[in-house]
């Protein structure tokens, strides 16, 4: 039978955390058919093997489908080839080294969304934690929104995607292969077909690790790749005559750049900080 619900597991080097993953998602309570997509970029350590022996002695193993990628393919290709694997209406994502805490997760927010044709996603709670489980505090410093209006998910207004259930697109743009945070682009890209509603579930756990992308990148190397995203998503927003949205996205471009241009000069990085002054000062005035 053809799942409702395609939950996305991408993993790398989680050994250590993915049979915690697997199995808070083997657990949900639902009345209808899901299937998890485990897209496992290449892990030089043991995670095939714990997936592989859960696949092999779970009761629910044969709702995993896994593939391990012959070379490492980055997140967000690897992203996009388990969402084109999966079948499901609906989207939930659940990485390597997270997990869900409530079993009737999916069945809530599946019901929310077929009740509710106007939203185009979902979204719950969640705390984050250490690498040993310990609870550093509710993420993203208090309560989520009830509700994203549209223009607010085009704007990135971004639900942590660990607490996302979301209709199923025709196609994710390529346009996210190229950039680092595609999140961010993928929520503006489903703001185009809908809003966002906040679901009552119990919180799920984001773990926070050395691993993480963002976790040895600087202040500036992030501001550098989020420049990249906006123009992407700007480009994106323009092709689809999504004017307003572009030019709030422009306007993101210039501050970064700003903000940027101030770090080097304060760090007497004067080559690097002309750059960014010339940029900034260029565009100061841009209109699309």
């Amino acid at each position: 039978m053809i799942p409702r619900v395609s939950v996305i597991m991408i993993t790398y080097k989680h050994e250590k955390f993915i049979g915690q993953a697997i199995n808070s998602v083997l657990e949900q309570q639902t009345d209808f058919n899901f299937e998890l997509i485990i897209a496992d970029d290449n892990s030089p350590d043991k995670t095939h093997e714990v997936v592989n022996k859960i696949i092999r002695d779970h009761p629910r193993g044969s709702l995993i489908k896994y593939f391990k990628n012959e070379m490492n393919l980055g997140a967000n290709r690897n992203y996009i080839k388990a969402y084109n694997t999966g079948s499901g209406k609906f989207i939930a994502v659940c990485e390597g080294d997270d997990y869900w805490n409530d079993p009737f997760k999916l069945k809530k927010q599946v019901q929310f969304l077929e009740r509710n044709p106007e939203y185009i996603l979902c979204y719950h709670d969640a705390v984050s934690i250490d690498v040993k489980g310990k609870v550093l505090g509710k993420f993203a410093n208090g309560n989520p929104p009830k509700e994203l209006s549209r223009e607010a998910l085009m704007k990135g207004n971004q639900p942590l995607p660990l607490t996302l259930c979301y209709r199923r697109l025709g196609f994710i743009p390529v346009e996210i292969e190229n950039i680092t945070n595609g999140d961010t682009f993928l929520i503006s890209v489903l703001g185009t077909q809908g809003k966002g509603g906040y679901v009552e579930v119990e919180p799920a756990c984001y773990r926070v690790h050395e691993g993480g992308v963002w976790s040895m990148t600087s202040k500036l190397k992030r501001l550098e790749s989020k420049i990249i995203s906006y123009q992407v998503i700007r480009d994106y927003h323009i092709s689809n005559n999504n004017l307003e949205i572009a030019e709030y996205y422009s306007n993101k471009i210039k501050m970064a750049h700003k903000t940027i241009l101030f770090c080097n000069l304060k760090n007497y990085h004067i080559l690097k900080g002309l750059k960014y002054a010339f940029f900034y000062l260029k565009h100061r005035s841009y209109k699309l």
